[in-house]
């Protein structure tokens, strides 16, 4: 899966502040040995177990690929924390699977397990409905995958 920078946009004073949050995303590819038992699970469209600030899913894409991802509190220093780790895929699948998830079902980190290639880190900041200061415009619609409001 192809990635692309983005250009960052802040169309408010506020700063955002890291919601404690970490999303660590990999991909099935058809080409896996798992991918019909993920292709089972969510077929065409997607699979998500939450409990305990903490989540798997899977999602399909276009290419019939499964975006999967691990959702897990952790500090806001663990990208920087854990560089070695990030750079090496199987001892991240490893220490996701063993460390954070060691209570879930096998079916449910067996998404983790079984994913392909590197992981992508997505630290998840916010900013609260208190500090922004908007004014609802009717007819305007503002579309983001950033915005989040707690």
């Amino acid at each position: 899966m192809h990635r692309t920078a983005l250009i960052d946009r802040q169309v408010t004073p506020t700063t955002p502040k890291y919601a404690g949050r970490y999303y660590l995303t990999s991909n099935i590819s058809p080409k896996s040995s798992f991918y019909a038992t993920v292709e089972a699970m969510a077929g065409t469209g997607n699979y998500m177990s939450m409990g305990s600030r903490r989540v798997v899913a899977a999602m399909r894409l276009g290419d019939r690929s499964y975006y999967t991802f691990a959702g897990v509190s952790l500090p806001e220093s663990w990208k920087s924390d854990n560089a070695a780790l990030l750079n090496d895929p199987e001892a991240l699948r490893s220490t996701l699977v063993t460390k954070y998830f060691s209570d879930w079902s096998k079916t449910n980190t067996d998404l983790i397990a079984h994913s392909n290639g590197e992981f992508y880190t997505w630290p998840l900041y916010g900013v609260s409905a208190e500090d922004m200061e908007w004014q609802t415009v009717p007819g305007v619609a503002l579309i983001g995958d950033a915005a989040h409001l707690w």
